[in-house]
């Protein structure tokens, strides 16, 4: 096929999301995939339950914010509706955590009956109430609906063993994908003052801040003895986060900066709760700093005991003492920036063993030429016989 020539698409794939693109999770895990399955003749159609600006008031608690959230929220639920009607035009579907955020698995029940074909993405332990304070659908949720998604589902798709373990119980059909992230390429040499003052970095997600009280202690008796900053990367929670001895960065998220915040620091921290809802996170702060060659300290939570090997290419803490000593390993000098580069050279290279999205998109390809997808020089051997 010449360079500049348009694929031909051959198969199409609906993507239900409660999330736009803006979202995280599917951002990372369907829409930065779409364009190398379009290479392959694969069109997806994203169909979030969420507009974008229904998205960017979520959280808003004011009293004009909620009639905003009610007025979207009836909008949204007749689009929805509409478009669960006409899956079944699609060879196969997509149902990303959820396509209606409330109740039962009403919808996505008639997904299932309408087309045959519908893969169940999951990235989190959803069934569990979240350990954060912000919950808006603690009232209105349904613990039992993504078991139900699960045994109506062809296939579950989940981003770590933890997952896979719950979604076996009810689906025969489940696959191990982790999240991927974009190439960050570290640059041939850091910044010149990461010798004297290093930057460490944390990003999450609006409400998420909270994880970072496990390590204020720590950082607080390290910046002591040895200077640091402190780079947080997330929404307005951030704010919260107060330090006496060091340098606090507060970067609200924005997807134009993202990538040069994670390259241009020296250190990448993921500190998590030891709760049953933390141990279905899938790693995905881990693999944006090793994607760029960043040494990582994490919490031996879930999958990053399997993700990090300690003192290869991050550390893991779990005690106050145990972060504390991660940290001083990493900016105390002389040997400091000698152990970040060797760490951080053994992230990128677990990074690109098994996170990359070509990867990924890679690993899905099998699953929907399962659903009748047929790889392009497939269809040129085939086309005699009339079939894939």
């Amino acid at each position: 096929m010449p360079a500049d020539s348009a694929p031909t698409i051959s198969f199409r794939v609906a993507c239900f999301s409660p999330y736009p693109a803006a979202g995280p999770s599917v951002r990372h895990r369907i829409k930065a995939l779409a364009p190398l399955w379009r290479a392959e003749g694969i069109a997806v159609t994203l169909m979030p339950f969420m507009s974008t600006r229904f998205y960017k008031i979520r959280k808003r608690f004011d009293t004009w914010g909620t009639c905003l959230k009610l007025a979207y929220f009836v909008l949204a639920t007749i689009r929805t509706m509409w478009r669960v009607l006409w899956v079944f035009r699609f060879d196969a579907v997509i149902i990303h955590r959820e396509a209606f955020p409330l109740g039962p698995a009403w919808f996505e029940r008639v997904i299932c009956a309408l087309n045959r074909h519908v893969f169940f993405d999951v990235d989190d332990a959803i069934w569990v109430p979240p350990s954060m304070a912000i919950n808006q659908r603690k009232w209105l949720s349904s613990p039992n609906r993504a078991a139900d998604i699960m045994t109506r589902s062809k296939s579950v798709v989940v981003g770590n063993q933890f997952l896979a373990d719950y979604a076996r119980t009810f689906c025969a059909n489940v696959e191990i994908i982790p999240t991927s992230f974009q190439d960050l390429a570290p640059a041939a040499i850091r910044r010149a003052d990461a010798l004297a003052c290093p930057c460490i970095l944390w990003i999450g997600n609006e409400g998420n801040a909270t994880y970072l009280n496990l390590v204020l202690p720590a950082l607080e008796n390290v910046a002591v003895m040895f200077p640091f900053r402190l780079r947080l990367v997330g929404g307005t929670d951030i704010a919260q986060i107060r330090a006496t001895n060091f340098e606090i960065e507060y970067c609200k998220w924005s997807e134009e900066w993202e990538s040069e915040w994670i390259r241009s620091a020296d250190i990448g921290i993921m500190p998590l709760f030891d709760a049953p809802y933390e141990y279905g996170k899938c790693g995905f702060k881990l693999i944006q700093y090793w994607s760029a060659g960043l040494p990582v300290i994490a919490s031996p939570i879930g999958v990053n005991k399997t993700y990090v090997v300690p003192d290869v290419n991050g550390y893991l803490a779990a005690t106050d003492a145990q972060w504390e000593a991660a940290f001083t390993a990493l900016v105390a000098p002389p040997d400091g920036r000698a152990t970040r580069a060797r760490l951080g050279q053994a992230g990128r290279a677990s990074y690109l063993a098994a996170f990359t999205r070509e990867r990924a998109a890679s690993r899905w390809l099998d699953l929907f030429a399962r659903a009748g997808w047929c790889r392009p020089a497939q269809v040129v051997r085939s086309a005699k016989a009339h079939s894939c």
